[in-house]
């Protein structure tokens, strides 16, 4: 199984659009498994128009939630509560969900033990059909955190149907402050969409390896203004803002 990776260093440079001719001309040859592991603004299901056939929730932390029966309305929990999340109620205390970051301090230091921390969706991730092969993508929810975990779900959902059906999956993710992250977990090329003035001026496609990448061919992207930076070596690659 060949996996392919297409990552940049900035937004706009291209990646939806290889990843999508890849999987075109890929397909050709071999079935396929798509994963875009831009779980915050997911575009390759823009590009395939895929079929959607499985919705999964993703659980991406706790909140704090109250129980009104045991409240004694003390107000120990918003004393401690850093993010003003805990609200003053007539006959309990509250808990706003969209303010609470999940610290617990307020279910340690409630003395009725009235606090509980329950998960919370965080958002979804999907499988889908495409004519050109099998699309795994995801959403995060506005204002929820834990991205990484839920682009390692997308991945590895990705790989486990790709071992057992004997697929190829070529994946698609916009940079974060780790520019390959989870998504490029174990991936043997990685290709780096660069913005560039003219068509020749594109960014090179490397084979990851022990301890650097090795530079295995390129692709042109024309559009953006400014020219990209050319990939730094793996051991270098992990620091924040190196692509």
């Amino acid at each position: 199984m060949k996996q392919i990776l297409i990552l940049s260093g900035k937004g706009g440079t291209g990646k939806t659009t290889v990843a999508a001719g890849l999987a075109h001309l890929a397909s050709a040859e071999a079935s396929l498994v798509l994963a875009d592991a831009d779980v915050d603004a997911s575009n390759l299901e823009l590009v395939l128009h895929p079929e959607l056939e499985e919705t999964t929730p993703f659980e991406g932390g706790v909140k704090a939630v109250i129980d009104p029966a045991l409240c004694t309305c003390c107000g120990r929990c918003a004393e401690v509560c850093r993010f003003e999340a805990v609200m003053d109620g007539e006959d309990a205390y509250a808990v706003d969900a969209v303010a609470c970051e999940g610290c617990a301090a307020c279910h340690y230091q409630c003395p009725a033990e009235a606090i509980a921390m329950v998960p919370t969706q965080a958002g979804e991730w999907y499988r889908s059909q495409t004519p050109w092969g099998v699309l795994f993508h995801a959403r995060l929810f506005p204002g929820e955190e834990n991205s990484g975990k839920l682009v390692a779900t997308v991945k590895q959902n990705a790989n486990l149907w790709a071992l057992r059906h004997r697929h190829r999956l070529p994946s698609h993710r916009r940079h974060r402050r780790d520019p390959v992250g989870p998504a490029g977990h174990r991936a043997e090329h990685v290709g780096a969409a660069r913005s560039g003035a003219d068509i020749g001026d594109g960014g090179p496609l490397w084979r990851r390896g022990r301890g650097h990448c090795e530079q295995v061919g390129s692709q042109a992207h024309a559009g953006g203004r400014d020219r990209g930076v050319l990939p730094r070596p793996w051991h270098l690659a992990h620091r924040p803002n190196s692509l």
